[in-house]
Formats: structure tokens, sequence, C-alpha cells
């Protein structure tokens, strides 16, 4: 009897215990940062890339043949003009004779044409005749020429060999590669900007860039491009860096490495920070309420919690908007996912190298 009452109190506590609600717990959400007014926010920060040749080309004929020279050899050093291969001439000189006689034969036939018309020996039908078929010889001479220059391949640029694709008597079409000629006389590296960061590439300055196969070298760069469309994928913009060779090394392309630098805090600077508003990103505003105002999530960093703030909207462009309101310098704010977060919700920071 003992024992039946012991198993009816487990069953009933067990019962007892299915019955209680689960407590749900929520995870901090990840969220994108950046902090606002900051106008040396590029510096520390790293940017990696690949090298890539300011000039690179893949050689080939606009007419098809067989090679009967090719004098250059991978990594041979090219100078603009030089000759890197060419095909046999014969057909194309007798192609060029034929058609300049053809056509020395149309022009003597349409100048006595211009005689005969004069006199009314001949109809101004058949005198069109005679014109058309010079015109057209010209044309045929004029394309034949050309096919005898196309059978020369030279450097449009100096440089050096880095492929070649065809041996010597090898017959090769017309648009075939024959040699990939670089020129690296100066490096580009393209890396990606954040677009929390973009508005401050045009003052970066300090710039330099360290290759991985040269970790002592600090070569200083300059900014050549800066992209005007973001990745629909990570957000970031291309920016073109460019280097000059060092005398020292040889950088070429391919090779991986990171770019540093500053930013140039200048009275302009200042005055588009302090004057003219913060520019952030266009990812972080919101507008959920239909009172037509613009938000952003203001970060606390000691309770790592969002609040919402009211912000007045200036400039837009492509990359940002200027906030003329609501914000102060050294905020920080949410600059994605801002329409899953909702007030005093906790978050964590994702690290700034992967943002």
């Amino acid at each position: 009897m003992n024992k039946i009452k012991l198993m009816l109190i487990i069953s009933a506590l067990a019962l007892s215990a299915c019955s209680e609600p689960v407590e749900k717990v929520e995870l901090p959400r990840l969220v994108r940062s950046m902090q606002v007014g900051d106008v040396q926010h590029l510096k520390g920060r790293t940017f990696p890339g690949r090298a890539k040749a300011v000039e690179e080309i893949n050689l080939a004929f606009d007419v098809r043949g067989k090679l009967n020279k090719r004098p250059v050899k991978v990594g041979d050093n090219i100078k603009k003009g030089q000759l890197i291969a060419s095909l046999d001439p014969r057909d194309f000189n007798s192609t060029v004779k034929e058609k300049r006689a053809a056509y020395l034969n149309a022009k003597a036939n349409f100048n006595r044409a211009k005689e005969l018309i004069k006199k009314s020996f001949i109809s101004k039908a058949e005198y069109d005749r005679f014109n058309a078929a010079t015109r057209m010889s010209s044309a045929e001479l004029d394309k034949a020429i050309k096919a005898q220059s196309d059978a020369i391949l030279k450097a449009p640029f100096s440089g050096y060999i880095s492929e070649l694709y065809a041996e010597n008597f090898q017959a090769v079409q017309a648009k075939q590669h024959i040699a990939r000629l670089v020129n690296i006389t100066q490096i580009e590296m393209i890396i990606n900007v954040p677009e929390s960061l973009i508005s401050l590439a045009p003052k970066a300055k300090d710039i330099t860039i360290v290759f991985d196969s040269f970790p002592e070298h600090k070569i200083p760069a300059q900014i050549k491009e800066i992209g005007k469309e973001a990745s629909k994928t990570t957000r970031t913009y291309p920016v073109t860096l460019i280097v000059d060779q060092p005398k020292d090394i040889k950088i070429l392309p391919g090779m991986s490495g990171y770019a540093t630098g500053t930013v140039k805090e200048d009275a302009t600077t200042k005055e588009a920070v302090l004057s003219k508003g913060f520019f952030i990103p266009l990812s972080a505003i919101y507008s959920p309420k239909a009172d037509g105002k613009s938000y952003v999530w203001l970060i606390n960093d000691k309770t790592k919690t969002v609040k919402q703030q009211d912000v007045s909207l200036g400039k837009m462009t492509a990359t940002g908007v200027t906030i003329t309101a609501g914000l102060n310098s050294g905020d920080k704010i949410a600059t994605a996912g801002v329409h899953y977060l909702r007030e005093g919700q906790e978050i964590r920071l994702m690290p700034a190298k992967e943002q």
C-alpha cells in the first residue's frame, strides 16, 4: 500500500512539473554599429586586398594565320612598340598586290568614264557604275593593307611578358591570345570600405600598404578611385589604391596584403561633422510610425541595450544621409537590422574586423 501511495505522489509531481510554462530565454541580438562624429574612425583599421597591375592585356591578332616570329619569352622586359609576334606575311602581301592591281584598273576605267560622259558617249548610269567600282576597289585595298598590318603584333605599352599562350609556327585564329603583357611600374589594390566609413575616404591620409610577402615594407599609397555603388551582399564600397613599384622589392600581380590610414582632420572636416551634422549610412535610418519622423537606435555601451532616438535628416547621397539634429558627437548607433530591434532590447556588438 505504501508503494502505491509513493507512485501516486511521484506521478502527481511529474504532472505538475509538466504543466508549468517553460521560460523562454532571448539571446542578445548581434548588430553592426558605428560611432558618429569620429573622424579618426579609420585609424587602426586594416583593409585587405590583392595587388593588380596598373596596365595588363592579353595580346591577340585581329586576323588568322601561322606564327613565323615570336621572339619574346616569359619574364622578358618589353618596350612600347617592340615586336611580340608576327604571322607569315606571304598571303597578306599577295592579297595586297591583288587588291592594289584591281583598284588601279578600276581607277583607270573611271578616269576614262569621266572623259566619255563629257562627250555623252556613256550614260549617267554607266558612269555611276565605274565610280562605284572604284570606291569598292579602294575599300578592298584598305582592308587588305589593314590585314597586312594586323599580322604584326607590337607592345601597346612598356611592361613584361607574364604568360605565353602560343608556340612559334603554330596556326592561330583571330582574337586567340598570344601573350599577356603586364605593366608593374605602378600597382593597384582594391579594398572594400564599409558604408559607415566611406564618407571619410576622401579625407584619408598617410595611407600605406603592406604585402604579406614583404611584411617589413610599408609602401605609401594614394587613392585612385572611390566606388559609387555598394555591394548588395557586403554593403561595402570598392576603393582603388595605387602605389609606385618599390626599388628594393618587386610587387607582382596577385600578391595579397592590407592597407591602413588615418583621416585628415582639418577645418573642412570639422565643419562637416560639427556644423553640418553627422553623416551616417542609410541603413541606420528607419520610420516605423505614421508620424513621418525618422529614428535611429542609440546603443548604451554600459547596459548593451538600444534606445529609440528621433533624428532630423539633412542632405542625402548615394552612400548615406546627414543628421542635423538628434545626435551628439560620440554617440554609438546601430547601422544594420534596425527594423528588428525594439526599445530596451539587449544586443551584442559585431567585432570591428567582421564589420
